[in-house]
């Protein structure tokens, strides 16, 4: 597994002990409206959700689900890669209550999405449901543009359509210049 890092954060493995403050995550009002996990969420779906990222990684198709934690190394958030295809991905992403509201995702979408365009990956997309304004934010403040409301795969946790929704391109190589975009708008 990669460890990413910006000097402010980084971003790597989970470890046992990210399971109390998973359970304070995925508890938290936020995660249970807009993130379909177990209500209420006990220490047992902490335990079971580190095995699952554990087991994605030693799938070579599994999904890539990485923690992110401040200077400290306290845990703050997961983000990962799914729906993994030939060179598209979709990222996810959910934060400890104390880490909201303060760039710690942006920082970890940015850093995550360069790594999936140095990978090979053409297109990262990102969606959620209709309403979820703290995730289109951060999707927002990583150059995805404007993105728009239209049809997902279904309902969402709370059963409302999912609607959000957009997909940035890699950057244009330097050997390109009037393709690149300004350096604001990499995730």
């Amino acid at each position: 597994m990669p460890v990413l890092t910006d000097d402010v954060i980084t971003i790597g493995a989970h470890r046992p002990d990210d399971a109390d403050r998973i359970v304070a995550q995925c508890a938290s009002p936020e995660m249970q409206r807009w993130v379909p996990v177990p209500s209420p969420y006990l220490p047992e779906h902490a335990t079971e959700f580190l095995t699952r990222v554990a087991d994605g990684w030693r799938d070579p198709d599994g999904r890539r689900e990485w923690a992110i934690r401040d200077q400290h190394g306290t845990y703050l958030g997961t983000i990962g890669l799914f729906d993994r295809s030939a060179g598209r991905c979709e990222v996810g992403f959910g934060l400890h209550p104390d880490a909201r509201g303060v760039g710690v995702m942006s920082r970890a979408v940015r850093l995550l999405a360069a790594w999936a365009f140095a990978q090979g990956v053409e297109v990262v997309q990102w969606r959620a449901e209709v309403g979820n304004w703290s995730s289109r934010r951060v999707a927002g403040a990583r150059g995805v543009g404007n993105p728009g409301n239209g049809r997902g795969n279904g309902p969402g946790p709370s059963r409302r359509p999912r609607g959000m929704g957009a997909a940035t391109p890699r950057p244009a190589p330097a050997s390109l210049p009037h393709l690149r975009r300004p350096p604001n708008d990499l995730w």
